[in-house]
C-alpha cells in the first residue's frame, strides 16, 4: 500500500482574526472561500434544523482550481448518526494567474 500523507502540522494561530480561507484548520468558524456564505438551508441540521458547527476547513486545490472544503455536524446529542447531522460542503474558484501554483519540471 502507498502511503497517504493529508497534511502538514503548522503553526498555530492563536488570533483567529488571522486565519483565511487558505488555512487548514480543526474547529472554529469557517472562513469562506466566497465572500458570501453559503445559503442558510445548508448549513442547519437535517434533524434539529440547528446550525452545524465547523469541525474541519481543509484545503484541496488543484493545479486549475483553490478548493476548501468544509466539513460540518450538529453537536446536539439526540442528532448523532442521524441524516444529515453531517454535512460537507466544497467551494472553488479558479486561480487568479498571479497567485496559480508552478508545476515546471527542474
Amino acid at each position: 500500500e502507498l502511503p497517504v500523507q493529508l497534511g502538514f502540522l503548522g503553526n498555530k494561530i492563536d488570533d483567529e482574526s488571522r486565519q483565511s480561507s487558505a488555512d487548514s484548520f480543526v474547529g472554529g468558524n469557517p472562513k469562506w472561500l466566497h465572500e458570501a456564505p453559503p445559503p442558510d438551508p445548508m448549513l442547519r441540521c437535517g434533524s434539529c434544523n440547528d446550525f452545524l458547527k465547523l469541525m474541519v476547513q481543509t484545503r484541496a486545490d488543484t493545479d486549475r482550481v483553490q478548493r476548501t472544503l468544509y466539513i460540518l455536524a450538529c453537536v446536539r446529542n439526540r442528532c448523532q448518526g442521524k441524516p444529515g447531522s453531517w454535512r460537507v460542503l466544497r467551494a472553488q474558484r479558479e486561480w487568479e494567474v498571479e497567485n496559480k501554483p508552478t508545476t515546471e519540471a527542474a
